[in-house]
């Protein structure tokens, strides 16, 4: 397999086609827009918009995928569509169904849905974001699995860190919106997440001046022991580098009460380079929920996916950043809350 290459100037610029659906054909396919926002208190909002044809029934089916956060309370929207209720290229993005839709653009992004959550209760949900740092891309984005260019798995940041608005409106009418910082990237690939992983591990860290983007692949055995990674690094909202080699270490476990992993407590980063140094940690503050992938999915979706997803686990967890980050000569500490994440396939 091929890794993320690393940049520190002339970034890679995202053409048109980064914030756009691309329909393949291909068995294996899928693409997402994924976004993941928190503030302080540890609310949080994410929202998995996705395409695949996983499904051999229906190829080009889609799904919103949204978890609103509030106060400790978890709301969970999974609603399918499709194939041909899925419509590209009008002014509101891409439609799913007659009212949901997601319009990514280069400065601003919207997602809204009006449904039902997976308890039956009717919502109207609305995020718009603007995004504060430009798009970046490591490469052509994708990882390579085999030999040629079919097998691959593909990931674009359309925006390091932005400021979202979020608003949850329920059928008796009461409302709720929340200030939240925000990340948005565009996945897409032909090779299946749990042929090529065992657990990735994200951080997303946004302080006045820093800003800290992670994703980290641990990939299944047969594929050695590098880890595929990304690691965004932006100052003033500017990028000043993508890493695709650097430390993040587990400093300890904890045995969950209903998820089959132990999540880690905390870990600690390390980047060192000749002009730009980042040693700290990353501590675990609380855990804002945990998914079971497959647990609002239909009975024959979940049988199909589960051919592909052995037992599938997302852990949001709010935690505490301390960076002392060094850069010419001239190191900072750095300190604050950020939003990580430990998924298992």
């Amino acid at each position: 397999m091929t890794y993320f290459s690393s940049a520190t100037s002339n970034f890679t610029n995202l053409d048109k086609s980064s914030y756009e659906y691309q329909v393949n054909d291909a068995a294996g396919y899928g693409e997402s827009f994924y976004f993941s926002a928190f503030d302080d208190e540890g609310n949080i909002v994410t929202a998995l918009v996705s395409m695949t044809n996983y499904n051999p029934f229906n190829k080009g089916m889609g799904s919103f995928d949204l978890h609103w956060v509030e106060d400790g309370k978890v709301r969970v929207v999974h609603e399918e569509f499709n194939a041909d209720e899925i419509k590209q290229g009008n002014n509101q993005g891409t439609m799913f169904g007659k009212f949901s839709y997601i319009n990514p653009g280069i400065s601003n992004t919207k997602i809204y849905y009006r449904g039902e959550d997976t308890d039956g209760n009717a919502v109207e949900i609305t995020i718009n974001m603007e995004h504060t740092e430009p798009g970046v891309q490591s490469g052509d984005s994708n990882l390579y699995f085999g030999k040629g260019l079919a097998d691959y798995w593909g990931l674009k940041i359309l925006s390091p860190s932005g400021k979202a608005t979020a608003r949850l409106k329920t059928k008796d009418g009461k409302t709720s919106t929340l200030q939240l910082k925000a990340y948005l990237d565009h996945g897409k690939a032909t090779a299946k997440v749990p042929d090529f992983s065992d657990h990735w591990y994200r951080l997303h860290f946004v302080s006045d001046k820093w800003t800290i983007g992670m994703h980290e692949i641990t990939t299944e055995s047969e594929f050695g022991d590098r880890k595929p990674q990304i690691l965004y690094v932006g100052k003033n909202q500017q990028p000043l580098g993508l890493f695709s080699d650097w430390e993040y270490i587990e400093d300890g476990f904890k045995a969950h009460p209903t998820s089959p992993y132990a999540t880690p407590t905390g870990w600690t980063i390390k980047l060192q380079r000749d002009d730009l140094k980042i040693t700290g940690t990353v501590k675990v503050k609380k855990e804002v929920m945990a998914i079971d992938v497959l647990g609002s999915v239909s009975w024959a979706v979940r049988m199909l996916v589960k051919a592909f997803y052995s037992n599938a686990w997302q852990h949001y967890l709010l935690v505490e950043v301390e960076l002392d980050i060094e850069q010419d000569g001239v190191i900072e500490k750095v300190k604050g809350l950020g939003l990580a994440t430990a998924e298992y396939y």
